[in-house]
Parts: C-alpha cells; structure tokens; sequence
C-alpha cells in the first residue's frame, strides 16, 4: 500500500512536470521566432518532459507497481540519462547563443559544433560504462555527467553576470546558470528521498524560471531601442524609493533629443530611429560603466535613476551623457548631428508626479 501510495506522489508530480513543459513549449513552437536560440530553448523542454515520462516508468518499476526485469531498468536509466546529456547539450547551446560567443559564431564553421557533438558521444559512452559497472554513488556520477556541457555554459554566465560590460543583461544571465545549479542541489536530494522526483521537478522549475524571465524581459523592453521601457521605469522608481538608504542621494536625469520632429522631417523617419537608437545606446554604455538605471521615457526622451552620494559624481554622469550621445550618432554616421538636453532633480521625499 505505501509503495502505491509512493508512486501515486511520484505520479502526480511528474504530471504537473509534464504540463508545465507542456504549456511552455506550445507556446515557444507557436510564436513566430525562428532565432537559433528559440530552437534549442524549445529542444530542452521536449527533451525534459520525455525524461520526466522515462523517469516516472522507472520509479514505477522502482516500487514494484509495475513489474520490470533488472535488464530492463538499466535500458531506462541508460535512456534516460542519454536525454539529460542530450538536454543538456542544447542548454549549452542556447545559453551560449544567449551570450553572443564564440562557440556559436564557429558554429557555422562546423568545427566547434563537430567537437562538442563528439564530447557528447564520449559523455554517453561514459554513462553507459556506469550504470552497467555499478559503480558506488552511480546516480549522482551519471547527472554530473550529463549536465557538464550546461554546467560549464552556466558558470560562464554567472561570471559574467559581474562584469561591468554585462550590466543590462546580469539577471538574465544569473537566472539562466540557475538551470544547471538548482537540478544538481536536488539530485542530492533525491539520493536521501527518493520517493520524490527532485530531480527533474528541478529541471522543470528551472525551466519555467527562465521562460518567465524571458517573457518578463520582453514585456519591460522597448522594442526599437531595446532600451528599458516607460512602465519597466515606473516599477523601478518605485521599488527605489522604498529601499532608498539615508545616506545615499537619489537624482533622475531626463534627457530629450533636439530637434527630433525636424530631423524625422527632413531626414525621414530611418534617421530619427538612428537617433533614438544612439541616444539609447550611449545610456546603456553609461549605465554600464557608472551603474545606474535608464530607460526610454517617452517618445524621444530618455530617463536615468542614478544613486550616488557625490555631487560630482552626477555632474560628470550629466556631461558624459552629452558628449557620449554626440559621438555615439557620429559613428552611427548620422545625416545631423545629434545633441540631447537634460535635466536632473534630486529626490527630497517628495511623491513620484511631483518628483
């Protein structure tokens, strides 16, 4: 009775799995982006929820509700740790097409792709020779195996969530390496209760994590700049002034470009989009460097929450931002120059319209 008892929990777990991924996945596969990303984004669900479903036929042989021959069980772990390397791989893939690196842009070489389809053959091969040498402490061998194509990935994004040249997209990458790390806590959870599927209810979780933030960073990005938008703004000046220290000073620049409707005019509305993007790009530059928060407010304005507690500090921000807009539409080679006014008021407690 316990052992139906068990395996109806493992059950139900694994069904709530499988819908999670369900759901995620038919809504990947049915929007319109093709991106190389999306792919593999999408191959990492399909490939979880068939683990999910090899994973709960195991547990069933596993408490005897249903019968399996020792021969058999080991044919399902062996598959079922081939889809988590298999996951894993494609996880190592977008995750580095997440990050713009080299391994994605050899990948039209052939070279890199050949050498990491190869490590993954090794990996199977070595997983193989583990479950069939019974091996002490094989479970937790096998999943680290498996998942070092995205643990190596994760780690990466993880460190480069710290660097400065990473600033606008440092959550993204830390709740990407989640991905790899919050599965590998759980298997060790699992080896001490094993009645309960930690191991690819991690995987799922992390999943929808990502997926989440996904969907949250498009809803909070401007389409054309990709610059933070006006409600993204809204949200952080809130939150900003409830955590707000009494020593540190709070300013909100805003900036507008001049002469925007004459340069869409004369110029067409291609050299005003060059313009909004310049003036995008030199704050998040900017932001980069001297860590504040920016945003397009409005139609050609732009606004920046800098917490600083030097008066100079918010000074050289103010010049930096003119100067850098300027140099950032030449190299654009834009048809006028571009130049930006600004304004910045320090917050005194007074209400966020009124500020």
């Amino acid at each position: 009775m316990s052992s139906l008892v068990i395996g109806t929990l493992y059950g139900q777990m694994s069904f709530m799995c499988l819908l999670i991924l369900g759901v995620i996945c038919f809504r990947i596969l049915k929007a319109d982006d093709r991106t190389f990303k999306k792919y593999h984004f999408a191959a990492v669900g399909m490939l979880t929820a068939a683990a999910v479903i090899v994973d709960y036929i195991s547990g069933l042989g596993f408490y005897g509700i249903i019968y399996m021959e020792q021969h058999t069980a080991d044919v399902f772990n062996v598959i079922y740790f081939i889809l988590i390397a298999l996951l894993s791989f494609h996880w190592f893939l977008y995750s580095e097409a997440e990050q713009n690196s080299v391994f994605v842009r050899l990948k039209s070489g052939k070279i890199a792709y050949m050498v990491a389809e190869v490590a993954i053959f090794v990996m199977m091969g070595a997983i193989m020779y583990i479950d069939w040498s019974r091996l002490k402490y094989e479970f937790m061998a096998e999943t680290i195996i498996s998942f070092m194509p995205a643990l190596y990935s994760c780690m990466r994004a993880f460190h480069k969530s710290f660097k400065a040249e990473y600033y606008e997209v440092r959550n993204n990458y830390r709740i990407i390496a989640t991905f790899a790390v919050l599965p590998l806590v759980l298997i060790v959870i699992q080896i001490f209760t094993p009645m309960i599927p930690s191991f690819v209810c991690g995987i799922t979780i992390s999943y929808m994590m990502v997926y989440s933030n996904r969907q949250k960073a498009m809803i909070s990005k401007d389409a054309l700049t990709g610059i933070n938008n006006r409600e993204a703004f809204d949200k952080y000046i809130s939150s900003k002034i409830r955590d707000i220290s009494d020593h540190s000073k709070l300013y909100i620049i805003m900036l507008d470009i001049d002469h925007f409707k004459e340069i869409n005019k004369k110029y067409g509305p291609i050299e005003g989009d060059k313009a909004l993007k310049a003036t995008a790009f030199s704050l998040k530059e900017l932001g980069a460097e001297y860590d504040f928060y920016a945003a397009r407010y409005d139609a050609d304005d732009f606004a920046a929450v800098v917490d600083t507690t030097s008066d100079n500090m918010i000074g050289l921000i103010c010049r930096n931002i003119k100067e850098h807009a300027t140099e950032t539409g030449e190299k654009m080679q834009m048809k006028c120059p571009l130049s930006v006014t600004l304004g910045m008021v320090e917050y005194h407690g007074q209400d966020i319209p009124a500020w």
